[in-house]
């Protein structure tokens, strides 16, 4: 038998709906790496019963302080796995499930010593800071953004975040929407933009004083939990289900200003994502607002992946 001679790379899943889509993310970045698919259910299952009981708490910031304690508390699972994925030959990781960045904070020292040469990418951290940065005047959307791409139960109200990334007062500001699949990844993710947040000002002052752009934009960021969507993919109902996000995706953007203030909709979720995003697309051009770009967290990733480990190990073809 011959011997393989490639670069492998781990897709890190807590649900078995994301190992397709991921891995056609990832042949469309990276058509000649190897892949490994490393799956733990009961990490989703966990990370579920940890937002429900969060959730009971009335307190707002004590209900996200537990969340993430309870998050951290499950890294010496996920730093098992990442272990597991690079003494099996894998060169760097990537993370499917959002709610899995609060575990990664407390594996990050564990992997220290050889973090460098085995960068692990957060799910949605690329294309949110994408996002943010069209949002706030800094760049354009690029990459996997695709043109034509709340108020309800289960949705987080716009909120400003101000550049130390802490929440200010609703204004007129641009808008980047969330629709996500579960609670616990939509808290996560909101919590990921808010932390991009500081370094987006930095790159606007360095622009500034090196004689480039203006003054940043303000930035909204809305997320909304979309019922059903998870359980629809658990029976095999993937149309149904991407009809679900795209229906909602209507309404949330009609709410948020439309096009005139949602600078972008990231569908974070890596098991949805792909699969829903032309009939999203779909159904905004219907609602006349075809010109809002809808983002899918596991194209950018993927791209974010392959760049690293070229950083880092050189030229990968």
């Amino acid at each position: 038998m011959a011997h393989r001679v490639g670069h492998r790379v781990a897709l890190i899943h807590t649900s078995r709906h994301a190992v397709k889509p991921t891995e056609l993310a990832m042949r469309q970045a990276w058509p000649s790496v190897d892949i490994a698919h490393f799956v733990d259910t009961s990490l989703a299952l966990d990370l579920d019963d940890a937002w429900i009981r969060s959730n009971n708490h009335a307190d707002a910031e004590r209900a996200a302080r537990q969340l993430r304690e309870e998050a951290l508390a499950l890294a010496p699972r996920l730093q098992h796995l990442l272990e597991h994925a690079r003494r099996s030959g894998c060169r760097g990781a990537l993370l499917t499930c959002g709610a899995l960045g609060g575990a990664l904070d407390g594996v990050r020292l564990g992997l220290a010593e050889g973090a460098a040469e085995f960068p692990v990418v957060r799910p949605a951290e690329a294309a949110l800071r994408r996002a943010l940065r069209a949002a706030a005047g800094l760049g354009s959307l690029g990459g996997d953004a695709t043109t034509p791409f709340s108020g309800a139960a289960g949705a987080v109200a716009p909120q400003r975040l101000g550049w130390d990334g802490k929440p200010g007062a609703p204004g007129d500001a641009r808008v980047v929407a969330l629709l996500c699949a579960s609670e616990a990844g939509m808290a996560a993710a909101v919590r990921e933009a808010a932390a991009l947040l500081p370094a987006l000002q930095e790159e606007g002052q360095a622009g500034r004083q090196g004689g480039e752009g203006g003054d940043l934009a303000e930035v909204e960021i809305a997320a909304r939990f979309v019922p059903n969507v998870a359980a629809l993919l658990e029976a095999g109902e993937a149309e149904a289900s991407a009809e679900q996000l795209g229906r909602a995706a209507w309404r949330f953007a009609e709410a948020l200003g439309g096009e005139g203030r949602v600078a972008a909709l990231l569908l974070p979720s890596y098991s949805a994502s792909d699969s829903a995003r032309g009939r999203v697309s779909e159904l905004l051009a219907l609602r006349g607002m075809g010109e809002l770009p809808v983002l899918g967290a596991a194209a950018a990733a993927c791209e974010q992946l392959r760049s690293l480990m070229q950083v880092h190990k050189g030229s990968l073809l």
